[in-house]
């Protein structure tokens, strides 16, 4: 019974965290669009950290799997994966937004 306390917490963390990093990376797109850059690169940055701690979430679940402790699918650490992947899609489009708003207003 304490894999799947374990594997739900990890979950958990890793929804919670990738939530915090799409929404950072809403801000920055919403910053930069506004040629707000120095804010835009603050929310990028604080974004990839959000980011990082859900794909840390990931790790673990994989090093549980690994190490036999994780023997079954759950519906959260399924949703949690299947969010990260989402985000990671979230962050590259944020990025590549900054990076084109930066390079309309250099040439306007």
């Amino acid at each position: 019974m304490e894999q799947i306390k374990t594997s739900e917490d990890i979950s958990f963390q890793m929804l919670s965290a990738i939530d915090e990093a799409n929404s950072l990376y809403l801000q920055a797109m919403q910053s930069a669009r506004q040629s707000d850059f120095d804010k835009a690169s603050n929310f990028l940055d604080a974004g990839d950290i959000a980011w990082d701690k859900a794909r840390d979430g990931h790790t673990r679940l994989l090093h549980l799997k690994a190490d036999g402790e994780f023997d079954r699918v759950d519906f959260f650490a399924l949703h949690a994966e299947d969010r990260l992947t989402c985000g990671e899609t979230y962050k590259l489009m944020a990025h590549e937004s900054v990076h084109v708003y930066r390079a309309i207003a250099a040439i306007s």
